[in-house]
């Protein structure tokens, strides 16, 4: 049983001891990354056009005081992602323009989206699972060159 961008619950008995497994299964489908507010760092995720709402492993969020925009991937969540993926998700170079920074990141989770390394089966100690499977659905995304301030290429 698996629905798009919700969820459902299975209960399934284990073996001798009739246990009740509760688990719940996500499929989230993307097909388009958008960078909202370059300064801010404010990203945020679609499928057919339609913004994609709350969902793990990405903290996203309601609106707040750095973007009024509903359900946004941020600063904070970029930071986060760089310490877990430092080949895919770059951090701001002062070198280089916002909108460079900005395609560098959108194409570095598309890779990670794409490759299925976003996909995760967590279970916690009471024996509930959550399952996400989170899948690239658009267009493959080209290799951003990036582009750098005048006089700060370091070339």
């Amino acid at each position: 049983m698996v629905q798009k961008g919700a969820y459902t619950m299975k209960k399934r008995r284990s073996g001798t001891n009739q246990r009740t497994v509760r688990k719940l299964t996500f499929l989230i489908e993307i097909d388009e990354i958008k960078a909202l507010h370059l300064r801010n760092g404010i990203f945020a995720f679609y499928r057919k056009g339609e913004l994609i709402h709350a969902f793990e492993p990405f903290n996203v969020k309601q609106p707040d005081a750095f973007s009024k925009r509903s359900y946004h991937f941020d600063q904070h969540d970029i930071l986060l992602m760089n310490e877990r993926f430092p080949q895919q998700i770059p951090l701001y170079d002062e070198a280089m323009t916002l909108r460079s920074w900005a395609n560098q990141v959108e194409y570095g989770l598309y890779q990670l989206i794409d490759s299925g390394r976003l996909s995760f089966i967590h279970e916690d100690d009471t024996g509930y699972k959550m399952e996400a499977t989170i899948q690239w659905t658009g267009e493959a995304l080209d290799v951003p060159t990036p582009i750098y301030k005048k006089g700060k290429d370091p070339k």
